[in-house]
């Protein structure tokens, strides 16, 4: 085995730590997964007219004789998103000593203090995860892909501008002011996103390949997945909420009564299970995954081509990356985002697309020999398909619910939590009664 194909050994938690911080826009509005939030938190204060200057400043892009000229700033998102960190977009007016004026339009996301979510924040390390992303491995990647693509290469995340030292204020260009949109949650992504997608999470995978074989400590920073003994406490109450709320809905379909026992049984085991199935395989083929793929971290716009692969992407929120199988982004992107009607009548072909681009640009990038097989991958999936549990029991209901029907996802860690009615509205009572029998014949279930 060369260098370049041995497994990364991690180094001591201190050395991690200083790989994390030496390597430290979006839509906002809909930012981020749906995360528990253990309490409620403090009124947020919005970024000042110091801050983005600094930041603007630090990052290079601004000159010192810069000054602010004019500056909007309002909260990104409103009640009952269930954001982890705050979020802030800002329209930043400067003027430089010509009385030349540009506009800068950012999102600020910020760490909260003084709840709960400040200390799942620091276990889990996001602020960090994402800084390392935006500033080490993303570039890299991206001076790869225009070796392999041209300088015209475009990237497909947003333009980062700026991490404070202690990497829990971060800043980054606003997609949502270059046109970039989310897709409707509640509908699903179309085919042809669905396609656009894929396309682009396998050249994020063949990218990170050649960056790991050229550079095995870039890693480092990503090699502790989400699912560890630090955040324990907070999702496995969530995970555990959710799949007692789907078995009383189930127990509620006469029909689907075995299937009520089954799920109930997962409650003891599910954090395990979950565990197990997202944990690195050092002498498998791995990865760099976004780890929190779905239709409310990835923006389109339309691009100059007539195909569907000509939507041009760009994937935001990247908190929860981390090293390990594909199967993590497969299973969470392809349970949570198409269109039911896509994932059941092209699931099959979005992962032959999936697998032949990554092949590809694999080639393109100097590692095709690494990439599996079909075979070998849809192996991996059936062996790792409890990773779709997650989704399923736990988000799915809260991302597809009527607005009548928000539930604000804190009240799942009271003693008592209330019934969720999302698990019997549509479209996830559907959605959910297709899927268990495939749960069911994996052996999650």
């Amino acid at each position: 085995m060369s260098d370049a194909d041995a497994p990364p050994t991690a180094p001591p938690q201190s050395a991690v730590e200083s790989a994390t911080a030496a390597a430290a826009g979006d839509a906002a509005a809909q930012e981020g997964g749906v995360i528990p939030i253990p309490s409620s938190p403090r009124p947020a204060v919005p970024p000042t007219e110091d801050f983005l200057l600094h930041a603007l400043r630090a990052s290079g892009e601004e000159g010192a004789m810069a000054r602010l000229a004019a500056l909007e700033v309002e909260p990104a998102g409103g009640a009952g998103d269930n954001f982890l960190g705050e979020l802030w977009r800002a329209r930043v007016t400067l003027e430089d000593a010509a009385g030349a004026r540009r506009t800068r339009c950012l999102v600020v996301k910020r760490q909260p203090t003084g709840d709960e979510r400040e200390v799942y924040l620091r276990e889990a390390r996001l602020f960090d995860v994402e800084a390392a992303a935006y500033t080490s491995a993303l570039p890299a990647m991206l001076r790869l892909l225009r070796g392999a693509y041209g300088e015209t290469f475009r990237p497909f995340w947003p333009h980062f501008v700026y991490a404070s030292l202690d990497r829990t204020e971060l800043v980054m260009e606003d997609m949502s002011t270059l046109d970039f949109q989310l897709a409707d949650r509640k509908v699903g992504l179309d085919l042809d996103q669905s396609k656009a997608v894929v396309k682009h999470m396998a050249l994020l995978h063949a990218a990170s390949m050649a960056m790991y074989s050229q550079n095995q400590p870039a890693v480092f920073p990503f090699l502790e997945s989400l699912f560890r003994d630090s955040t324990r406490q907070f999702l496995e109450t969530y995970l555990r909420a959710g799949v007692r709320q789907l078995a009383l809905q189930l127990r509620e379909w006469p029909e689907w009564e075995r299937y009520a026992e089954k799920v109930s049984a997962l409650e003891d085991k599910c954090w395990d299970m979950i565990t197990a199935a997202v944990a690195r395989d050092d002498v498998s083929f791995n990865v760099l995954n976004h780890g929190d793929l779905w239709v409310n971290n990835v923006l389109f716009r339309k691009g100059d081509g007539p195909s569907s692969l000509d939507l041009e992407v760009a994937l935001i929120d990247w908190q929860n990356a981390v090293w390990t199988s594909p199967a993590l982004d497969l299973l969470y992107f392809l349970y949570t985002s198409p269109a039911d009607e896509v994932r059941r009548e092209h699931g099959d072909a979005l992962l032959q697309l999936y697998h032949g681009t990554l092949q590809q640009a694999a080639q393109a990038l100097g590692v095709g020999a690494r990439a599996p097989s079909l075979e070998t991958l849809r192996a991996d999936l059936r062996r790792r398909f409890a990773i779709a549990v997650f989704p399923a029991f736990a988000e799915l209901p809260n991302m597809l619910a009527p607005k009548d029907l928000h539930y604000d996802i804190a009240q799942y860690f009271q003693e008592e939590p209330p019934r969720n009615k999302a698990y019997g509205a549509e479209p996830y009572a559907s959605i959910i009664r297709r899927l268990l029998p495939l749960f069911e014949d994996c052996g999650v279930i």
